[in-house]
């Protein structure tokens, strides 16, 4: 990737963020009774994403219930660079921030491995980042559908896929 290093084309824009029900302001139901499921919590319920933009478009959403960890972050990154070598066939700039998922040493293994180049920022910086606005649009659509249910999960990655345009 020589000459390309400070190409922001090439640059891979990752990301997770959160739902929380709270967040939401409600004018439907996608249950009855949502506070009475099992795992919702004093905050309501929360579903994680991640998210990948470029130059090229956006790549899947990937949604999960539980906590990011090294191994699921790591899963997620090798679906992620199966597509980013279609796209990007001569490489590309794999950025993240700096959470301690991301800085965990299988991780860091893995990008070293896979995604010669790299850049961390800092956590909690959305300021940097492009995909921070993808996940403000994200969150305000799918507040408007309201999703407040666990009990179908695909009720949420379908309205999230759908707003997210995958």
């Amino acid at each position: 990737m020589k000459g390309r290093d400070l190409d922001w084309g090439f640059v891979v824009f990752t990301d997770e963020c959160s739902f929380w029900k709270e967040n939401t302001k409600p004018n439907k139901l996608w249950t009855n009774e949502p506070l009475n499921e099992e795992g919702t919590g004093t905050k309501g319920i929360k579903v994680h994403c991640w998210g990948a933009i470029t130059a090229l478009g956006a790549l899947p959403i990937q949604i999960f219930e539980e906590n990011l960890t090294a191994k699921n972050y790591k899963i997620i990154m090798h679906r992620a660079l199966t597509q980013l070598k279609r796209l990007y066939p001569y490489g590309f700039i794999w950025q993240q921030d700096g959470s301690s998922v991301h800085r965990a040493n299988s991780v860091q293994d893995f990008i070293m491995e896979n995604m010669p180049q790299s850049f961390d920022w800092p956590s909690y910086s959305p300021d940097l980042s492009p995909i921070e606005n993808v996940w403000s649009w994200l969150k305000e659509q799918v507040a408007k559908d309201c999703p407040q249910t666990k009990k179908n999960p695909k009720d949420f990655d379908k309205k999230a896929l759908e707003f997210y345009g995958c």
